[in-house]
């Protein structure tokens, strides 16, 4: 499940770099904030849910949705703006 997680994020993230261009990670931005909205939104609905299993709660949110919004991609491309003088991205 993780690596449905991770090429959903590679599909995304290039989309949105295509579209809106590279100069700021915008592709990485909206994977973060869709993905804490996600986790958020599924860890407490599914609280509510009785039919809902506590390991498939956590299968979801760590698996798909941890590998969907990893860190260390924004971190690389914040080590690459610096790296490259751009350390102020302006949008």
């Amino acid at each position: 499940m993780a690596s449905e997680g991770a090429i959903a994020r590679y599909l995304i993230g290039s989309y949105i770099a295509n579209r809106y261009g590279a100069r700021f990670p915008y592709g990485t931005f909206v994977v973060n904030v869709t993905g804490s909205f996600l986790i958020g939104f599924i860890l407490t609905l599914s609280a509510t849910l009785p039919a809902v299993h506590p390991e498939w709660r956590y299968l979801i949110a760590i698996g798909f949705i941890g590998a969907y919004t990893t860190f260390s991609t924004f971190e690389y491309e914040t080590l690459q703006a610096i790296q490259s003088g751009k350390l102020l991205l302006v949008c």
